[in-house]
């Protein structure tokens, strides 16, 4: 059985990209012989310095992969926030390369936020009972500086709150994985990414 290990920035993260990885694999690939690691979580910050901390987290990763016969990879994922995913992708490139770990390793910046991949498909989530019946989509979704922001002031009820920890994971299960690989090239790469490391 092959192995798929993340690594993320966030409590939300921790919890949600497992639930969306499987969706991808399992609804998308149709692969269901990979492991979703339990995520290693670390700091933006430090992850955005490419440097020996995050090389402790990869090299774990590594053997977390090799344990899975070899199968699979890393995906490391942060929100892009202000940095441009290319840059941030760059910066990567020239990191992995020198640091030669031996399995494979996939970088993805969510531009600008993970919730960019929610507020573009809003009107298919009015179903939910945390979701206004007349929800609208965010034609350009990846521009939004505070996309858990619009989130709760747009796309959920008044009353509701959105909480990382809990929101993140619950609308990551039921996203429509078709429409937001349309709307956002950063959810079409995560998906590219796992392809890479799963076929």
């Amino acid at each position: 059985m092959g192995k798929i290990f993340l690594i993320v920035e966030g409590h939300g993260e921790e919890r949600a990209l497992p639930v969306l990885v499987r969706r991808i694999l399992y609804e998308r690939l149709g692969i269901f012989d990979f492991l979703v690691e339990a995520p290693y979580r670390m700091a933006r910050s430090r992850i955005a310095l490419f440097g020996e901390e995050l090389s402790k987290a990869v090299r774990l990763g590594r053997g977390k992969v090799l344990d899975g016969a070899g199968r699979g990879g890393i995906i490391i994922l942060l929100d892009a926030d202000d940095d441009c995913p290319k840059d941030l992708q760059d910066k990567f490139q020239i990191y992995i390369e020198e640091i030669g770990i031996d399995v494979p390793v996939a970088f993805v910046a969510a531009n600008r936020e993970y919730e960019a991949w929610f507020i573009c498909c809003a009107e298919d989530l009015r179903h939910h009972k945390l979701i206004l019946n007349n929800a609208q989509n965010h034609q350009n979704a990846e521009t939004v500086r505070d996309a858990k922001g619009h989130f709760e002031r747009h796309v959920m009820v008044p009353e509701a709150s959105y909480s990382e920890t809990i929101e993140q994971e619950k609308f990551s299960a039921i996203i429509n994985l078709d429409n937001v690989g349309v709307a956002c090239r950063s959810f079409q790469k995560l998906c590219k990414e796992i392809e890479r490391l799963a076929v």
